[in-house]
């Protein structure tokens, strides 16, 4: 994620926020508030404003140049494929040569989250359900949810 216009510092205004900006996208940093009384840790929420961009990670794990002609129907690939393909977990995000990894923004739950989705499928027994409809659509990205509504019931 990155801001298309900086937030304002907490506890100062927007011309004093932008005076931190510098040249080829670089800025300084806010003033640090003083710690809570009650923590002893600055307050989390440093910005107030601003507008943040992010972005749609979901809609490239369908992208038919990287999957193939049916990316936007589901379909289980490979392990393999995933490993290659992915931006899902934000792999690309990922670059040990900046500073040291730790500027790294890949999902921390990669392999827990592959771990937990082959174990599903390898138990979930497709013949023993049935969806309320076949017209299930992936919808890109739209919040939390990227798939049609729809449910399943076990077949009699």
């Amino acid at each position: 994620p990155h801001w298309t216009k900086r937030p304002t510092c907490a506890g100062s205004d927007e011309a004093a926020t932008e005076k931190l900006d510098r040249p080829e996208g670089k800025t300084e940093a806010c003033d640090e508030e003083s710690d809570a009384w009650i923590s002893g840790y600055p307050p989390v929420n440093q910005y107030s404003g601003g507008e943040r961009v992010i972005l749609d990670l979901p809609s490239g794990q369908w992208d038919k140049d990287v999957w193939g002609p049916e990316a936007d129907t589901f379909h289980l690939f490979s392990l393999e494929d995933y490993e290659k393909k992915s931006v899902g977990f934000a792999e690309m995000a990922v670059n040990d040569s900046v500073a040291g990894g730790m500027m790294n923004r890949a999902c921390p739950a990669r392999e827990l989250a592959i771990m937990i989705g082959t174990a599903f499928f390898t138990e979930f027994n497709q013949s023993a359900w049935s969806p309320s409809t076949t017209e299930i659509v992936l919808l890109g990205a739209r919040g939390p949810v990227t798939v049609s509504s729809f449910t399943l019931t076990p077949v009699s």
